[in-house]
């Protein structure tokens, strides 16, 4: 038997980890330790993307430098898209690896919602990115993964809903409203299917903000949608029952089909 200085890196972790097996204290430094190598892997991650970016636009400037403004925009344009990205890579990353507010919940940077107040009692909301991704079971962990980005969209967006709600803004209504979520793309962006993104983290703030008192199927109806826009997002209508053919025939007929707004005006 060879001395333990002869076992490899992988070996000596296998054999510590077995020997320390049952000790609850070497358990606590073991999870800490593998949610540091974890951590460090995903800040290194956006530290190589953060880079490529700082070398597309060295190539922008580049571009500028010799008149060629196309592709310098073109470049502008799929670089901010880039950072975009990466910026909510890290908005996300620190609840997913631990940090939590004082009474545990998960935390990200407050975003703000547009509320607009249409016609017959339609209300248009805009968010700035796209709804969280549908949760998916992992059998082998008996567990659901990405977890966080349910929790984190609504802390993001706790805040503009409440408020609006506060202010007296939002109309509390007993009867049936369908929400019509529509999912808008920049090209180049990645496509999702409508049924790989999650509503349910939505219409809970819009439940939680008292805009509807029940959001079962008797009381709220669901319909999706995707279309090509000018940035990533995704927008939503809530439309009471009375009015739903109307707007979608208006929307997808009279209406801008490159206009997210359809043919209805602002009150």
């Amino acid at each position: 038997m060879g001395l333990i200085t002869e076992l490899s890196e992988e070996d000596l972790s296998r054999y510590i980890d077995t020997t320390f097996a049952n000790d609850p204290e070497y358990e606590i430094v073991k999870r800490d330790r593998d949610l540091a190598k974890r951590y460090s892997g995903a800040v290194g991650s956006c530290r190589t993307r953060a880079q490529k970016a700082v070398k597309q636009l060295e190539k922008a400037d580049a571009c500028i430098r010799n008149g060629e403004y196309g592709t310098a925009y073109s470049i502008c344009h799929s670089t901010a898209g880039a950072l975009d990205r990466l910026s909510d890579v890290l908005d996300h990353m620190p609840a997913r690896y631990g940090e939590t507010s004082r009474n545990g919940e998960k935390l990200a940077t407050a975003r703000e919602a547009v509320f607009e107040y249409l016609d017959n009692g339609i209300l248009h909301i805009i968010l700035p990115e796209l709804l969280p991704r549908r949760l998916k079971y992992d059998g082998s962990k008996g567990q659901y993964e990405n977890t966080h980005e349910q929790a984190l969209f609504k802390s993001r967006f706790k805040d503009t809903f409440y408020r609006e709600y506060r202010e007296g803004k939002i109309r509390i209504g007993s009867g049936k409203v369908f929400l019509f979520t529509l999912h808008i793309y920049q090209k180049g962006d990645p496509v999702y299917d409508n049924d790989n993104l999650d509503g349910k983290a939505f219409q809970d703030l819009i439940m939680g903000s008292l805009l509807l008192m029940d959001d079962g199927p008797g009381s709220c109806g669901n319909i999706y949608d995707s279309r090509m826009g000018d940035y990533t997002h995704t927008e939503a209508y809530v439309i009471p029952e009375a009015m739903l053919i109307p707007f979608l025939t208006e929307f997808y007929g009279a209406g801008d089909k490159n206009s997210c707004q359809g043919g209805w005006d602002r009150q």
